[in-house]
């Protein structure tokens, strides 16, 4: 069993593992999120909703669930999902935007490994997978290598250049890279 470090979120957390399967999914609860500022499709903000929404105790229970997974998970690891998923390496945050999430997005990691599997070829197969992708995704990817301390210095400011460098980095990748990245995507599962 994985030790579980106290910090101001877990430090209440002891004993509570099993408690978890032992609540009636069958009830439901319900909030008001009129004091949540909620976010249209048009990136405002506005609060004050009066949408109800209903949280079911199996919703709940797999939300702590998460939040004691991710609370026992090594510091790296909360680091790279939270890069890749573009957010803070909070272990609420992280568990509340994965469990809330319809699907949880990890292209930067699917693309690093991508360009590490065609490297793995080839070295111009690297370089030829790397050139597929968009600017964005090249940053993407360099942060999160830059996160699993595979690379270090900012992104090459030539696109062209930027895939170069992302391809040299993920021909580098290694069994015990890939067992890291393999460990972040299964913390992002629900």
């Amino acid at each position: 069993m994985t030790d579980i470090q106290a910090d101001e979120h877990t430090e209440d957390l002891t004993g509570f593992e099993d408690q978890i399967d032992d609540v009636d999914d069958t009830e439901e609860l319900e909030y008001d999120d009129r004091s949540i500022d909620v976010v249209d499709a048009g990136g405002s903000a506005s609060s004050g909703s009066r949408r109800r929404r209903q949280i079911t105790r199996q919703g709940a229970s797999k939300a702590i669930g998460k939040f004691v997974e991710l609370s026992a998970a090594p510091r790296e690891h909360l680091a790279i999902l939270a890069t890749a998923m573009g957010g803070k390496p909070d272990p609420a945050e992280l568990a509340a935007t994965i469990v809330s999430s319809p699907r949880v997005n990890l292209t930067s990691v699917n693309d690093l490994l991508a360009v590490a599997d065609a490297a793995a070829e080839s070295p111009y197969a690297g370089m030829l997978k790397s050139m597929e992708l968009a600017r964005e995704q090249l940053r993407n990817v360099w942060s999160l290598m830059q996160a699993a301390d595979l690379v270090s210095g900012s992104f090459p400011s030539k696109e062209s250049a930027g895939a170069i460098a992302v391809a040299e980095a993920a021909a580098k990748v290694s069994a015990p890279e890939r067992d890291l990245l393999d460990a972040v995507r299964a913390l992002a599962r629900k």
